[in-house]
């Protein structure tokens, strides 16, 4: 096999949750990263994303070519045509991987000044990169926290009277909602996997398709999550790196939204567990853990 007469090798490049990814070494050319999408409008959300990141000078993939009609056959699918883009691979390991604390304590306050950056793009519509979305955010926001809370009774994680009294306080926070003018622009799955170290200490973003703008608050108190739960001095210093990038008025900001963004994280984590299929117990440590922050949403005047 050969492109252009060069011989190249295609190997699977770890599991996806969206996409079929492969590494694609070409002989005598950078690697590229292959992926296959099942359904065309995720495909054309990672292109816009990639494309829009490189606008912007970003560290992440840089977009090389995408084909909505490559056969399935070329990526192993067996009855379904996928929908294909390919990207630059960025070379290193994801933070998740890296074997000693100490590099990874450094690595992961690079993340965090890496993703202050990010949010330091900022515009006055939310959504997607190439668009906005119809509904305003706080109404889109605050009907997602009705219909998990209806979920999460129906699966018997919160009873009739808390999942009643959590919408109430959630909604509560709509007309502080309605004050926000701006919206950052945020990786939206920031956890260590999606992070890529480089040979010279440099930090990547990567697996980027569901880019889009929002509130800064949800992807910082995300990644203290996934970079410090374990480690309270570890998110501590995650903290300050960001806001020595991000500054005081994003401080002063998030420390007042945090008592929304944080519950809000919280009840989401509970809904993608309780829906996700898996067998849980009723003493579940993840969602009783979850569970007592996401119940333990205030008003914005309390």
């Amino acid at each position: 096999m050969g492109i252009k007469g060069r011989p190249f090798e295609l190997h699977p490049a770890g599991p996806g949750t969206r996409t079929a990814p492969t590494l694609i070494r070409i002989e005598g050319m950078p690697p590229l990263l292959l992926r296959a999408f099942p359904r065309r409008r995720q495909a054309v959300k990672n292109a816009e994303a990639l494309r829009h990141l490189d606008a912007l000078g970003l560290p992440a993939p840089r977009l090389v070519a995408h084909d909505l009609s490559v056969p399935a056959r070329l990526v192993g699918a067996s009855s379904t045509r996928p929908f294909i883009t390919v990207e630059t691979w960025i070379e290193g390991t994801t933070h998740a991987d890296l074997p000693e604390p100490e590099p990874a304590r450094t690595a992961a306050l690079d993340v965090a000044r890496l993703l202050a950056r990010f949010h330091a793009v900022t515009r006055p519509r939310w959504g997607r990169p190439e668009g906005s979305r119809f509904r305003p955010f706080p109404s889109h926001t605050l009907l997602g926290v009705r219909r998990m809370c209806r979920a999460l009774e129906r699966h018997g994680w919160i009873d009739p009277e808390e999942a009643r009294a959590a919408g109430a306080r959630f909604e509560s926070w709509r007309d502080t909602l309605c004050g926000i003018e701006t919206y950052s622009l945020v990786h939206n799955d920031a956890n260590r996997r999606n992070f890529v170290v480089g040979p010279q200490g440099e930090i990547v973003a990567v697996d980027l398709h569901r880019v889009a703008y929002e509130p800064f608050a949800e992807e910082l108190v995300n990644a203290l999550y996934h970079f410090g739960r374990k480690d309270e001095a570890l998110a501590s210093s995650f903290q300050e790196a960001y806001f020595e990038v991000a500054g005081p008025e994003a401080l002063r900001w998030f420390g007042a939204m945090r008592r929304f963004f944080e519950p809000l994280n919280y009840l989401k984590k509970m809904y993608r567990r309780a829906v996700s299929g898996k067998t849980l117990g009723s003493e579940d440590e993840k969602m009783a853990a979850w569970r007592r922050v996401a119940l333990s949403i205030g008003s914005p005047s309390a």
